[in-house]
């Protein structure tokens, strides 16, 4: 068993008041994910790119 199902969550079964778990709630779905912001976006794009510019130097090498 995990140490926060043993020991965090129950306690915060019992202490915590409704609008606590709203509050929790919120501030658990307010960030963005850094894996899909736009610099994020921008950095696989041009990995991607790059990747690709590798294969096909690959290719044309075992032409």
């Amino acid at each position: 068993m995990m140490m926060e199902d043993r020991d965090f969550f129950p306690v915060a079964l019992k202490v915590l008041k409704p609008q606590d778990w709203t509050e929790i709630a919120s501030a658990g779905t307010s960030h963005n994910d850094p894996l899909f912001s736009e610099f994020a976006e921008e950095r696989f794009d041009a990995l991607r790119a790059h990747i690709l510019r590798l294969e096909q130097e690959a290719d044309a090498e075992r032409k």
